[in-house]
């Protein structure tokens, strides 16, 4: 839960000790209940438990998150309480462990560490029979970003896209392109310089099952450099607000169910140097003439003067055919043939 590893911590100067009972858990701090049903004692039982790290960078400010709950059944005349202690800075007085319910201490304030790194003690108090316990443990380093944030209208935009195809990639999650090497996944980003916000300049959602049409809020993405939406199952036309992005250098829509006729700004953006990938999109054309209306305007042009040679040919075939069987007058009188 919240992109947390939990692993075992455990050295020669522990006791563990675990439980298969269940343990209360349900609360915003979700500790699984496999790390709570073990915990460890120092093996002196007289002696503080002093947990020691060393965070990187070894000066860097840290959260700490401790979490406790007595798995053990104790007597009537045992008790365990214990402080919190480090370097200092941190100090919790009198913390006793719940029976099989998790308790929670945490620094509200980030701690400094030292240059010989963190160095957390848990102290038995007088009063105390058994020595201190501890289940869990969270230590947060704070890591410092000097680079500005992505571009507020930039996040926006990629999470309407995310939130319109639905979109579940892991990496998709806090600010798109910092950390710098933990950008999201299939999106570029520019870095000018720590004082200028990054801009996305790159979308790559090649075969990420996109459905429906191809949505306007793409337009937002103002500065996006390459849009590959290929590969998917998108339908509908070709959209005309692709052309007004003037950044753009890159478009593939190949692969998809695409319908209609090209439009013809982004034909001219083409011949401007966009590359424009459409292959792979049978109902789609890429000259104006592909649109059934025009289909019909073409036909009605090529039908009209096919059918007028036509009727020449035949009004003309025609008039020689009644020519001949026609007969001159004059030539009627000179052959016919007088009985006397």
């Amino acid at each position: 839960m919240y992109d947390r590893i939990w692993t075992p911590f455990f050295s020669s100067r522990f006791t563990q000790i675990t439980t298969n009972l269940n343990i209360n858990t349900s609360d915003t701090f979700e500790v699984p209940k496999a790390a709570l049903s073990s915990a460890a004692t120092p093996r002196n039982a007289s002696a503080p438990f002093i947990i020691s790290w060393k965070p990187i960078p070894s000066d860097a400010e840290v959260y700490l998150y401790l979490h406790f709950a007595e798995i053990q059944t104790l007597q009537a005349n045992e008790t365990r309480e214990f402080d919190i202690i480090m370097k200092g800075v941190f100090n919790q007085s009198g913390i006793t462990p719940p029976k099989l319910e998790r308790l929670t201490v945490f620094s509200a304030v980030p701690l400094q560490c030292d240059l010989d790194g963190c160095r957390l003690e848990l102290v038995r108090t007088p009063k105390s029979t058994l020595p201190p316990l501890i289940n869990a443990l969270e230590a947060y380093t704070i890591i410092e970003f000097p680079q500005l944030e992505t571009n507020s209208s930039d996040v926006v935009a990629i999470k309407n896209i995310k939130a319109t195809y639905r979109l579940s990639k892991i990496s998709w999650q806090g600010d798109p392109c910092l950390p710098q090497e933990l950008s999201w996944e299939n999106l570029g980003c520019s870095y000018a310089n720590i004082s200028t916000p990054p801009r996305i300049i790159s979308l790559n959602l090649s075969a990420s099952g996109l459905t429906g049409s191809i949505s306007p809020i793409l337009q937002n993405l103002a500065h996006i450099q390459e849009l590959d939406l290929s590969n998917n199952s998108l339908t509908g036309s070709v959209p005309k607000f692709l052309a007004n992005i003037k950044s753009l250098s890159l478009i593939n829509l190949s692969g998809n169910n695409l319908t209609g006729s090209v439009p013809q700004n982004l034909l001219d953006r083409e011949k401007e140097g966009l590359v424009l990938k459409l292959e792979g999109n049978p109902e789609l054309c890429k000259i104006s003439s592909c649109n059934p209306k025009d289909k019909k305007e073409l036909l009605v042009l090529v039908i009209a003067p096919i059918a007028s040679v036509l009727i020449a040919i035949v009004v003309v075939g025609l008039f020689l055919v009644f020519r001949k069987k026609k007969v001159p007058l004059g030539e009627s009188s000179s052959r016919h043939i007088i009985i006397k």
